[in-house]
């Protein structure tokens, strides 16, 4: 269509509805049938629209508020650099008088994220940004979102039919799928091991299950000689289980873990004088870049948690102050960094 400023009535001339109703869509509200929904986001993106963003925001007047709930952090952890991502939408977003709250919770307790949740619900916050634990943990909080008319973004692991503006972050499956191609490929070793979170609440159930089915997919297709063993550890009963794993399997020269704790494992390997022919883990903790430096971590995978929370906010920013409906699904790039190339990695 011909470059103008279409007004809300001009779009609604061109769908066919009432101004009413492509000022709901806009807005994410409820109300609009999803025919009528899919006409104005249709013409929408034909017009390839941009609102005016000085009369959404400060000219209106309007203030917006954005809450992001996460896990609890320490320094340098994953759940930190979520937090850097989030800090600098926020510098970015302040003058269009757009704020930022953060709620938090226990990682490995179901309650303590759906106490959060109902603080969030509770807030009734403009948009939010969240941080997915179990399945129905997740899609509860999700429904009470949809019905509180809360627009939300998913980060980290996605969640099937919760509902999002967006979800932003690795396919799991995928990066499971590829690491078991890292690892095995090229291998005369027919055993291996999966270092296993021994969460009991299953905080971690969906990513970890998503990368794991990823893995064995790889497995079933290329080498189904493979004797897989798996071992569930705490930091308590680390020892105690790889003592009892290696006693049993002095052969396995091949593992994996699918957290950001690999650095618990090779440091039991490099204290033991056990040498992995491979090891691979996720997420650049300064712990693991250390161990992947001295050649106990064959290769990391990162999954550029800073950029998720950054984007995930602008996506909020995008939708419910300038009008503009993000992409669906927005997948972070698997990157895979070894003691070769880790030290040009961007994101650290």
């Amino acid at each position: 269509m011909e470059d103008k400023q279409y007004t809300i009535k001009d779009i609604a001339k061109l769908c066919g509805v009432s101004a009413g109703t492509v000022d709901r869509v806009m807005h994410g509200r409820s109300g609009v049938s999803q025919k009528s929904k899919e006409k104005v986001e249709a013409i929408l993106k034909e017009i390839d629209y941009k609102p005016n963003v000085f009369a959404i925001g400060l000219a209106a007047k309007k203030h917006y508020n954005m809450t992001c709930l996460f896990p609890e952090f320490s320094e340098n952890d994953y759940w930190s650099s979520v937090y850097e991502g989030i800090k600098r939408a926020k510098e970015e977003l302040s003058q269009y008088n757009i704020s930022i709250n953060c709620i938090h919770f226990n990682y490995e307790d179901i309650d303590s994220f759906t106490s959060a949740g109902k603080q969030l619900i509770e807030q009734k916050p403009d948009g939010a940004m969240i941080v997915p634990t179990t399945l129905y943990t997740t899609l509860q909080l999700a429904e009470e979102l949809k019905n509180a008319d809360i627009p939300f973004t998913i980060i980290d692991v996605a969640v099937k039919d919760a509902g999002e503006l967006t979800y932003i972050g690795q396919d799991s499956f995928r990066s499971g799928y590829i690491a078991a191609k890292t690892l095995l490929r090229t291998s005369s070793n027919t055993e291996m091991v999966m270092f296993l979170s021994d969460n009991r609440n299953g905080s971690l159930e969906i990513q970890m299950s998503s990368r794991r089915e990823g893995f064995m997919e790889y497995i079933r297709k290329e080498c189904s000689n493979i004797v897989v063993h798996e071992v569930k550890i705490t930091p308590e009963t680390l020892h105690e289980k790889l003592d009892k794993l290696f006693a049993e399997h002095p052969n396995v020269k091949l593992g994996v873990s699918f957290n950001s704790r690999i650095y618990r494992v090779a440091k039991y390997l490099e204290e033991k004088g056990i040498a992995f022919e491979r090891l691979i883990g996720y997420d650049l903790l300064p712990q693991n870049i250390e161990y992947l430096k001295r050649g106990v971590v064959n290769m990391l995978i990162g999954q550029r948690p800073a950029l998720q929370s950054y984007r995930a906010i602008k996506a909020l920013a995008d939708f419910t102050v300038f009008k503009k409906q993000p992409e669906k699904i927005q997948y972070m790039p698997i990157d895979l960094l070894t003691a070769d190339n880790i030290e040009y990695y961007i994101e650290i």
